[in-house]
């Protein structure tokens, strides 16, 4: 995640966004260079002076320690720099006055945020396009049911499938459709019951953002237990089961499909998909426990 030296010359061109902990950030390295500054001077007359304010409108700063490569001659120097948010990086080229390095960084780094984000709508829609697919081809799977209700889920599935190839980009209206057939889901599930023996659950700690994957007969005893330790503990996902034996088996699966995501214990650093993933379970288990 590190950038050491070799950094662009040309202040007009687009900062390399990269992720650093979850959150895109860019190098403050690259920003002194843009400006023509000496990054030492710069960081501890900019970022360090005024440490307590940024950090108090816009979060933490994430320090770490590199090597920057001289142009003048064959050596480098261990220094200590900056992983900024968009926030961050911003706000501090405000504290410098408007030269036209200054205002060629604003633009840049405005412009190079905005590019990120694009290409993040774009994976974004990937994501809930394979998403929906996936949940097509599961009540697909129901399809011997002769229930009305079930049927007319299945319907609104297919039609939903063909309308999204005409959406292009328009995440919100698919994020309003999955809404909806979770709202159907729930709908049938209190005309017919489940025979629900055990639940996997998945908790979300928003302190440190990792997730927490269990199981357990009663999740609402679990989580508070778990809340005498960790406060502000978030029920995401409570997918059922109809025994004991099946939630071992698919507590299992979700640990090791996410086992690269692993940081101790229980608890994984999950993305995106992973917790569309998840709602694509619960979903079709639940279709699934409504028909049987």
């Amino acid at each position: 995640m590190q950038n050491n030296g070799n950094f662009a010359e040309n202040p007009n061109d687009l900062f390399p966004i990269i992720e650093h902990e979850g959150v895109h950030v860019v190098d403050s390295r690259l920003i002194a260079e843009a400006l023509g500054v000496n990054h030492s001077d710069w960081f501890r007359n900019i970022i360090l002076k005024h440490q307590n304010k940024i950090e108090a409108k816009f979060g933490a700063l994430r320090f770490e320690n590199g090597v920057l490569k001289h142009k003048s001659y064959q050596g480098s120097t261990r220094i200590r720099y900056a992983f900024l948010t968009e926030d961050q990086a911003l706000f501090i080229a405000t504290l410098s006055k408007n030269t036209e390095e200054v205002i060629d960084l604003k633009a840049s780094l405005v412009l190079s945020f905005s590019k990120m984000r694009k290409e993040l709508e774009n994976n974004d829609l990937a994501v809930l396009q394979k998403t929906v697919h996936e949940l097509f081809q599961l009540v697909l799977a129901n399809q011997q049911t002769t229930n009305m209700h079930i049927g007319h889920l299945q319907r609104a599935v297919i039609d939903a499938c063909k309308d999204i190839q005409s959406l292009k980009g328009q995440i919100e209206f698919t994020a309003q459709w999955l809404e909806e057939v979770n709202k159907m889901v729930e709908e049938l599930t209190k005309f017919y019951g489940l025979p629900v023996e055990c639940f996997v659950y998945v908790f979300f700690n928003p302190k440190n953002q990792f997730y927490k994957i269990g199981r357990s007969h009663h999740v609402g005893t679990r989580k508070k237990n778990f809340e005498t330790v960790q406060n502000g503990l978030q029920l995401v996902f409570a997918i059922p089961t109809r025994s004991y034996k099946e939630a071992v088996s698919l507590e299992k699966t979700l640990q090791n499909r996410f086992i690269d995501q692993h940081q101790f214990g229980e608890w994984y650093l999950l993305h995106q998909h992973d917790l569309q993933y998840l709602k694509v379970m619960q979903e079709a288990n639940r279709a699934d426990i409504i028909k049987g």
